[in-house]
Order: C-alpha cells, then sequence, then structure tokens
C-alpha cells in the first residue's frame, strides 16, 4: 500500500475492494439546488452501499380477524455509503476537475454544501438509482493508510413527497342561514323578545 507521502494507488485499491462508481448529485428540481450547479460528487469506490428498510410494528394486542397492516408503520429509507475520494480517480464522469492535487478535499466541501442546502440528492450505484434522498449526516477520515485520499461515510434518509390538493365545502342547504354561530345569535333574540313581551304584559303595555 502506498505511504502516507505519496499518492493513493487506485489500481491496486479495486483490486483489493472491488470499485463500484458511486455518485451523489443534487436534484436540480429542487428549489433548493439553486446556486449547487456542478457539486455533484463522485467517489473513486464504494467499500458498501447499505439499505436500510425498516417497519414500526405495535406493541399492542391485535384483535383477531382484523387487518394486520393498520397496526405497522413503514419508516422512511435510509442509505448509508462508506467510499473513498482520491486524487488520481480511476473514472470520475461529473467532476470538472476529475485529477487534481485538492479533489478530495473539493468533494468534502460539496458534500457539506448539498447536505447545508437542504437539497434532495440523486444517489447511483452499481445497482440502482436513488431518488428523493437528504443528507442525514456526513463523516470523513484520513488515514496514513490510504494516503491523501479521504474515506467517506454519507448517511441519507428517504423523503416521501406528497400533493397537496384543496377541497370544495359543501354549501349550506336551501333556507338555512348562516352557521353555528348566527343560529344561536338567534335563538338568543328569539328568547330576548319572548321576555320583552313577557314583561310588557305584566305592565299592561
Amino acid at each position: 500500500m502506498s505511504s502516507s507521502i505519496a499518492l493513493i494507488d487506485t489500481e491496486q485499491l479495486a483490486g483489493i475492494i472491488g470499485v463500484q462508481l458511486v455518485t451523489i448529485m443534487p436534484d436540480f428540481m429542487d428549489p433548493n439546488s439553486e446556486g449547487l450547479l456542478f457539486t455533484g460528487v463522485s467517489l473513486d469506490c464504494a467499500e458498501s452501499a447499505d439499505d436500510d428498510i425498516s417497519l414500526t410494528v405495535t406493541d399492542h394486542p391485535v384483535e383477531s380477524g382484523s387487518n394486520v397492516a393498520d397496526h405497522v408503520r413503514d419508516e422512511p429509507d435510509r442509505l448509508t455509503i462508506n467510499g473513498i475520494v482520491s486524487r488520481t480517480p480511476i473514472k470520475d464522469p461529473i467532476s470538472l476537475l476529475a485529477e487534481s492535487s485538492i479533489r478530495h478535499e473539493l468533494a468534502w466541501q460539496n458534500l457539506q454544501l448539498i447536505a447545508k442546502a437542504h437539497c434532495l440528492c440523486i444517489v447511483e450505484t452499481p445497482s440502482a438509482t436513488y431518488g428523493n434522498f437528504l443528507i442525514e449526516s456526513l463523516s470523513r477520515q484520513r488515514t496514513a493508510q490510504i494516503g491523501e485520499a479521504m474515506k467517506v461515510t454519507i448517511k441519507l434518509k428517504h423523503i416521501t413527497m406528497v400533493t397537496a390538493t384543496e377541497a370544495s365545502l359543501p354549501g349550506r342547504p336551501p333556507g338555512v342561514q348562516g352557521g353555528l354561530q348566527n343560529a344561536g345569535n338567534e335563538t338568543a333574540n328569539e328568547a330576548s323578545t319572548d321576555k320583552v313581551s313577557f314583561f310588557t304584559s305584566l305592565i299592561g303595555g
């Protein structure tokens, strides 16, 4: 393995780990992506890209014969990527500086920009493409074993998008004047009128 003062040998690294090209791009349909052009990140290789799918199941007894699915809630999917960014990538399809002495630092800055902009991401791995994910946490590690490269751990959480709709309230039935508030006022007015009529009759009005 390369020493701490040399560039990481990505060909050798590919033989040890196995190259799995992973790219993380802002979703440019998201308004929060404004100003994030060309801030996508391509990892030299990913040691792992782990899916985490979980459900929350009720702790309470479920009545026999009822639909068990009503007592289970889907939790947001999560994706954890552990990868490496070096100065000499084997392949980098999105970076404007495919080989740069500060490529790994630029990648870290770009990841921070995407995360702090709260921008939805599109993640492409060899096995799948993931959409509507937000970066939940970032961490990096630099060790002598990987030279001037950088190990990153990126945790992402899926955001479920919904579309808001408007519904019109039904109109009042014919002959109904006002709402509950008005109906209450009308009842009070009728009671007040009855009292006035009663006292008028007592005094011979």
